[in-house]
């Protein structure tokens, strides 16, 4: 039989890295660490990856999340958990499979006409807890509420989805009820009769009223045979900024007022950090390759590693937010010195035969306490940059993890 030099730990723990290095220096790095016997080319690399099924990543993501959640301690919101849902656009590889399954999008201007590739890329976040629960890469013309509406989860959970207001419309109001979920979505203008009246009274305010079926979208109604009216909560809150906005909710407990509202809809902001942490930070779009295959297989190596760095710094992340050390803010776990530590111990986590597991956890405990960041509350940083702050930020701010 074969002695086979790039097995299957060694390609899963080198997708799971996913290095900004050349694809060949990170081979010749395992040659000298000893984790491979001979030299091996990109090439053949690239070839030993083709065989290798992006499904391993979703499955090993699954039960990391069903084993954190097994047991108890993790933080809720009056015994909810609170999930942040949300789409954001991800640019793929411009070649002819990627673009067959994903689908082309053309921009055109006074230089020409060009065309790019992108996915869809929705989300369930848990974001007190910083987990993702479920989430899918789905070709460009999938809608965002189609999208999440098939990521719902229709068990018995206990979960509190908060929703931006790209998902307000009523027909998605009558499937999270018929799905008994729970959920807080802002409101947008001239979508709800009711709600445009709050926004025009400019005023906060709480009010448990029925909502009818728009009558532009009766039709819909009536073929889908959904009720021609619900009852829901509207609240109206006050942004720092002295802007109304208007939130649509089932949760209809008066005990639950104003500010808890308002405090719900901005804990929603999480699912947005973490869109920014895993393009910026873990350089989700700096894809390895360029077949399908390699983009789902980099994709859910992601995922699987934001999951990972979440439970193997929670410890370290209470410590640190439990103690202030004479600093004015209080301290959390730098997201930089924790994916480079846990990328670099890759390879001793997946296989724990030549070293122990207790040592490793031990040193990564120890790395993930080396500079921390503080918490910043009031902190507000700009959502959108111009060209010319975007090329410093990423020639001469950004640096890579690993």
């Amino acid at each position: 039989m074969r002695d086979r030099v790039l097995q299957f730990g060694i390609v899963l723990s080198m997708i799971l890295q996913k290095s900004a290095k050349s694809l060949q220096i990170r081979l010749n790095e395992l040659l000298l660490s000893e984790r491979i016997s001979k030299s091996v080319s990109a090439s053949a690399f690239s070839q030993a990856r083709h065989k290798f099924k992006h499904t391993a990543f979703i499955e090993l993501d699954r039960l990391l999340v069903e084993s954190y959640y097994s047991e108890k301690g993790f933080k809720t919101w009056r015994g909810y958990r609170c999930i942040g849902v949300d789409g954001s656009k991800t640019v793929l590889p411009l070649t002819k499979e990627v673009e067959t399954h994903f689908g082309r999008t053309v921009i055109k201007n006074a230089y020409g006409e060009k065309h790019y590739v992108w996915g869809l890329w929705e989300c369930y976040y848990d974001v007190l807890n910083h987990v993702v629960i479920k989430t899918e890469l789905n070709p460009s013309w999938k809608a965002e509420r189609e999208a999440a509406l098939e990521l719902l989860d229709t068990g018995g959970k206990k979960d509190l989805l908060i929703w931006d207001r790209g998902y307000a419309s009523y027909e998605f109001l009558v499937k999270l009820k018929e799905n008994k979920k729970d959920y807080v979505i802002r409101c947008p203008k001239r979508v709800f009769a009711e709600a445009d009246r709050i926004f025009a009274q400019g005023k906060e305010v709480s009010q448990v009223i029925e909502i009818q079926a728009p009558n532009y979208r009766k039709k819909e109604v009536v073929k889908g045979r959904l009720p021609e009216k619900i009852r829901v909560r509207l609240v109206g809150v006050k942004l720092s900024t002295g802007e109304l906005e208007v939130l649509v909710s089932s949760l209809g407990d008066p005990v639950i007022g104003i500010r808890d509202f308002k405090e719900l809809y901005f804990l929603r902001w999480g699912v947005e950090g973490f869109f920014d942490l895993v393009k910026n930070r873990l350089n989700l779009e700096n894809y390895t390759g360029k077949s399908l295959e390699s983009v789902y297989q980099d994709f859910w190596s992601t995922i699987l590693i934001s999951n990972l760095e979440t439970l193997l710094t929670e410890e370290t992340e209470n410590e640190l937010m439990e103690r202030k050390q004479g600093n004015k803010y209080k301290q959390k776990v730098n997201k930089a010195v924790s994916f480079n530590a846990i990328k670099n111990l890759a390879f001793e986590l997946l296989d724990d035969e030549e070293i122990e597991l207790e040592e490793v956890l031990e040193k990564l405990a120890f790395l993930f306490k080396m500079s921390p960041t503080v918490v910043r509350p009031d902190r507000n940083l700009p959502r959108k940059r111009s060209c010319r702050r975007s090329e410093h930020f990423l020639r001469r701010i950004k640096k890579a993890v690993f």
